[in-house]
């Protein structure tokens, strides 16, 4: 959920001086990723306190290699995820470490991305298999609770709606919308009750992209129950 309670800065390019993202890709932290976020200092109480981190993104990933095991992590993502659901693109690149890179530098096409917004829009389940448990699907898709939590965030996914029954980022979306939000306008969005996934790929930088305009646009013209809740 975001909430580890590293001292974080999430800053990119803008402020590269400051940015705990830009260290952790590129410079100090690039070779052991989850290493560096770890030894941030603590800002809050794990759990407590929202605050976006790709840097927690990538120590999940570290702590998911402890999980498996160093034989089957180099391929885990593969075996436990992309080929059961018919991808065949997928690459995703590690640090110098060898630990999958949580936040970033996963590529794939869009019509294979596609099939991880089926997967959750379907609760986890891939034709007669539960390739995630349902547990976790609703698990993740919950609002954060904790302090800082108005940016309807979930466990590691956007939201439209928040803890506090405030409507989310869309207002044009149903509440049920979710979605994975990437650099400069990348996205795929998931809205079960329209039975609509949409994959965009682009490069948004000048920040004049709105996502609830195209979900405006996409459900008027492709959702089949497309109506606001």
């Amino acid at each position: 959920t975001w909430s580890s309670g590293l001292d974080w800065q999430e800053d990119y390019e803008y402020a590269p001086l400051n940015s705990s993202v830009v260290a952790m890709l590129y410079t100090r932290g690039r070779e052991h990723m989850a290493r560096f976020t770890a030894e941030h200092r603590s800002a809050h109480p794990p759990g407590t306190s929202y605050l976006y981190s790709s840097g927690d993104s990538t120590v999940l990933a570290a702590a998911l290699r402890g999980m498996v095991g160093e034989k089957a992590y180099a391929d885990y993502p593969w075996t436990a995820l992309f080929e059961p659901l018919g991808i065949r693109s997928a690459v995703w690149e590690t640090d110098a470490s060898g630990t999958f890179v949580g936040s970033s530098y996963a590529y794939m096409t869009a019509r294979d991305l596609a099939r991880i917004g089926l997967l959750m829009q379907r609760g986890g389940r891939w034709n007669e298999q539960q390739l995630l448990p349902k547990a976790w699907v609703d698990f993740v898709l919950t609002p954060f609770a904790g302090e800082q939590a108005n940016e309807a965030s979930g466990g590691q996914w956007w939201l439209n709606r928040r803890a506090d029954g405030e409507k989310g980022p869309w207002p044009d979306a149903p509440a049920d919308t979710f979605a994975a939000l990437g650099h400069w306008g990348q996205a795929l969005y998931v809205v079960p009750s329209a039975g609509l996934v949409i994959v965009r790929y682009a490069d948004d930088r000048d920040g004049s992209y709105s996502h609830d305009q195209l979900l405006k646009l996409a459900l008027a013209a492709f959702g089949k129950r497309a109506v606001v809740q």
